[in-house]
C-alpha cells in the first residue's frame, strides 16, 4: 500500500479504560515484510545467552504448517476482569486475521501485506515486539516441489520507558509517534512533514472517532518541473455500538462528510495482558490506519 503509516510490523496504537473491568484494547478503571537479507548474520543479544539469526532461510512444510495461524473462536460471553482483542479486521486489500497464541506472548498476522503469508510476533511482558518472523511459499517453483521460507527480522522498533511505541523503521522510511496521557498514539509520521502524517482521536473509552491523513504532494509549474508542495486531507470518522460491558461490536464509519456510513462488525478471543497491551499501544491504531489509507 502505498502510504500506510503503519506498514512497520507492529505499529501503532491506542487504549483506554471504559471502567467496566472488562478489556478489549481498551483497558478499564482505569509491515509488510522486509527485503530478503543478502546475508545471514548472528547477533548475540545482551539480555540473553541465545543467539538468533537473521536472514532468510528454506524451511519444511511442517514447520510452515505449524507456525501458520488458526483462525480464533469468537468469544461469545465476554466478563469483567478479562482481556479481549480482535480476531479479524477490515482492510483495504482484503481481511486481516490475526491469531493470539495460547501461550500469551504470540501474535499471528495473516493479511498483514497484500502478497500473501503470514508474520509470527513474540512480546515481552510489556507487549513490546521483541521477535519477527515472516513465513511464505516461493511461487517461483513449480506447483509439485514448492519452497516455503522464512525470513527472520530484527525488530526496528523503539519504545519509552512507558513502553509506548516512540519510533520505527523499515526498508524504505522512518516512522516516529505521539501520545496523549492514556498512551493513545495521536500522531504517526512517515520520513518528514513533507511527506506524510496521520492524526487519531478517541473518545472516553479509547475508540478511534477520527482518523485523518494529511497527504503531500509536488505540483507541477510552468516551466514543466516539480516545483513546490500541496496537501490535502482525507478524513474518517467513527462510533461504535457496544455491548453491556462497553466493548465495541459494531462500527460504523463515514469517510470525508459523505452523507452514508460503512457497517462492521467486531469479534474478539481472550487475550493475555501483554496480548492485549500489544493490540491497545502498538496494533489498533496501526490496523486502523491501514485499512483506510486508501479509499
Amino acid at each position: 500500500m502505498k502510504k500506510n503509516i503503519i506498514i512497520i510490523i507492529a505499529a501503532v496504537i491506542l487504549a483506554a479504560g471504559i471502567g467496566t473491568g472488562a478489556y478489549f484494547g481498551v483497558k478499564s478503571k482505569d509491515k509488510a515484510p522486509q527485503p530478503n537479507a543478502p546475508e545471514v548474520t548472528t547477533l548475540d543479544e545482551t539480555t540473553t545467552e541465545e543467539k538468533i539469526e537473521y536472514g532468510e532461510f528454506n524451511v519444511t512444510k511442517e514447520e510452515y504448517d505449524r507456525n501458520m495461524p488458526v483462525p480464533s473462536n469468537p468469544v461469545q460471553n465476554f466478563e469483567e476482569g478479562k482481556y479481549y482483542a480482535p480476531i479479524s479486521y477490515i482492510a483495504s486489500y482484503g481481511t486481516l486475521n490475526i491469531n493470539w497464541g495460547s501461550d500469551g506472548r504470540t501474535v499471528t498476522i495473516e493479511g498483514f501485506t497484500d502478497d500473501g503469508g503470514f508474520t509470527v510476533l513474540k512480546l515481552n511482558e510489556y507487549g513490546e515486539v521483541i521477535g519477527k518472523t515472516y513465513y511464505d511459499t516461493d511461487s517461483s517453483y513449480d506447483s509439485e516441489d514448492t519452497k516455503y521460507v522464512k525470513n527472520v527480522m530484527k525488530p526496528t522498533e523503539i519504545y519509552n520507558e512507558s513502553h509506548r511505541l516512540i519510533a520505527f523503521s523499515d526498508s524504505l522510511q522512518k516512522y516516529a509517534f505521539e501520545h496523549d496521557e492514556k498512551g493513545n498514539i495521536t500522531k504517526a509520521v512517515c520520513g518528514t512533514p513533507d511527506d506524510f502524517m496521520e492524526t487519531f482521536e478517541y473518545d472516553a473509552n479509547g475508540n478511534i472517532v477520527k482518523f485523518v491523513i494529511k497527504d503531500y504532494y509536488k505540483k507541477l509549474g510552468d516551466g514543466g518541473y516539480w516545483e513546490n508542495y500541496d496537501s490535502y486531507d482525507r478524513i474518517v470518522t467513527a462510533r461504535y455500538e457496544l455491548n453491556s460491558l462497553g466493548i465495541p461490536v459494531r462500527m460504523f464509519e463515514r469517510y470525508n462528510g459523505e452523507d452514508t456510513e460503512e457497517e462492521h462488525g467486531l469479534s474478539y478471543a481472550e487475550v493475555s495482558e501483554a496480548q492485549y497491551k500489544f493490540y491497545n499501544y502498538s496494533l489498533k491504531a496501526k490496523i486502523f490506519a491501514m485499512s483506510h489509507s486508501t479509499f
